[in-house]
């Protein structure tokens, strides 16, 4: 028996909203306010009710806010948008706002359009804001992201068990601050960061009191900011930006800066995609971009096609840009490598490393190694130095220190050089791996690095690792053991 104080209107809104998820319902509640005459707080307000638990199986009202509240869905612009103009006058804007390098501007923008029909594509690049120190711009690129995107939200401090179970309720874009450090504590989060990158990427995980096994969809846009690197695999998957700090003033944007621009492209974005999102999906053949490298551009590459053929070559020219500058990150992590198989010849054991090397000795190893590039590197071109090798190491959170047993010797603990490799370059070597097993860099404790730079048997810096020299000294009577 239907309740006499309901009128047949509002049944027939409870009936609608009964059906309607939170998302749904907040995107069509404009409409529904327009056909029932009502306020939006009225719709919402009707919309809890219908979805209240009640009965003996009700809980306690749960603490916070529901993530909904923070999910604002860009409302399409009236008019049909021309995708090229638009283009031009969001990297406009963000000249305003951000310093990046050549082509970012362009990139990010092509970005922002993209994250309006996302779903259309089989990869969501990431966008990834780097910068060797704070106060270069990373969170005012973050915000001018929130600003202009799809369905955007933005956190600091998501774990691995609300990431999954947002991006699957929600399918925002995330976007994500401060993560140096983070990613390198948590090996769970680094693994769904890279599920998440390709469509069907999904997390395993049993729920419920039975335990059963379910799949929570992780695909979809991200953008993170972070000092120093990130691990290589996130990078790999990412158009990578450096930031730096402007030597021309910038208008601000902060945490309460809501530019009436931004608003109006997002809001244009939106139009635009709907009206254009059909014919998506399909990525360009451009010659010299295939593999990942076509992976993570292919959809903005598409998205410019789309927007104006002007547009596709200013991507294209875009990517080349900021592809050149993930070299520095490569660099970063190749050296890293270098010193992990440098310090994989001088475990004695499977379980047994240095625990402290010094700087001298880690400077001789790279700058003998005959195919890198340390031995040109440096002020002079004639090595790399001390200051270069801590310059790289900042990039992992890694700092020189004094020797511990009070010698006063400048050097670098190996823990934090050992956890570093095994999250940024872990093909260098594993935990409890017999070193034989490893491929090997002249060590000078197996005599294939020389004691003195006049040496006559530099010929052997290329050879062997440990075991492999038989003129070894058995008794171990090397005379800078003494530094390990």
């Amino acid at each position: 028996m239907s309740d006499p104080g309901i009128t047949h209107a509002e049944a027939d809104l409870r009936a609608l909203l009964a059906d309607m998820g939170e998302l749904e319902v907040m995107q069509q509640v404009k409409d529904l306010c327009q056909r029932y005459g009502l306020a939006k707080g009225d719709v919402m307000a009707l919309w809890r009710q219908e979805h209240q638990p009640t009965g003996k199986g009700a809980g306690p009202k749960l603490a916070g806010r529901p993530i909904s509240e923070l999910l604002c869905p860009a409302e399409p612009w009236p008019e049909a948008v021309d995708g090229a103009a638009w283009l031009e006058e969001c990297e406009h804007e963000l000249q305003r706002y951000l310093a990046m390098p050549e082509g970012a501007h362009v990139a990010l923008a092509a970005w922002c359009l993209y994250t309006h029909a996302w779903q259309r594509f089989g990869y969501a690049p990431y966008v990834v804001f780097t910068s060797p120190a704070p106060a270069c711009g990373k969170s005012s690129a973050l915000r001018a992201c929130q600003r202009l995107s799809g369905l955007p939200l933005s956190s600091g401090s998501l774990t691995t068990a609300t990431l999954f179970r947002v991006v699957d309720a929600h399918h925002p874009v995330l976007l994500l601050d401060e993560q140096d450090g983070r990613l390198e504590r948590n090996e769970e989060m680094r693994l769904l960061l890279n599920e998440g990158f390709q469509k069907g990427g999904v997390v395993l995980r049993c729920v419920g009191d039975d335990a059963e096994p379910r799949a929570f969809d992780c695909f979809g846009p991200k953008a993170l900011a972070s000092i120093g690197a990130l691990p290589s695999t996130i990078l790999s998957r990412s158009i990578v930006v450096p930031m730096e700090r402007s030597q021309d003033p910038l208008e601000p944007l902060g945490p309460n800066d809501y530019p009436e621009e931004l608003a109006r492209l997002r809001r244009q974005g939106a139009r635009w995609a709907a009206d254009h999102s059909r014919g998506l999906g399909t990525l360009p053949s451009v010659p010299g971009m295939d593999g990942r490298l076509l992976d993570k551009w292919g959809p903005l590459l598409a998205v410019a096609e789309a927007a104006g053929e002007a547009w596709l070559p200013r991507v294209v020219k875009a990517a080349h840009a900021l592809h050149f500058d993930e070299a520095e990150e490569s660099e970063h992590i190749e050296l890293l490598a270098d010193v992990g198989r440098y310090f994989e010849s001088l475990r004695r054991s499977p379980t047994e490393w240095p625990e402290f090397v010094v700087t001298e000795s880690i400077l001789r190893a790279l700058n003998a190694l005959p195919e890198a590039r340390w031995s040109e590197s440096g002020p002079k071109k004639d090595g790399l130095t001390s200051h270069g090798l801590a310059r790289h190491f900042r990039n992992f959170r890694v700092k020189p220190t004094q020797e511990p047993d009070g010698q006063r010797r400048r050097g670098y603990a190996t823990a934090p050089i050992r956890r570093a490799c095994t999250i940024y370059c872990p093909e260098v070597f594993s935990p409890g791996v017999p070193s034989e097993s490893v491929p090997s860099v002249p060590s000078v404790r197996d005599g294939s690095l020389p004691l003195d730079s006049n040496a006559s048997n530099t010929s052997n810096a290329s050879k062997g690792g440990v075991g492999e020299n038989e003129n070894a000294d058995p008794d171990g009577g090397d005379p800078l053991d003494q530094l390990f």
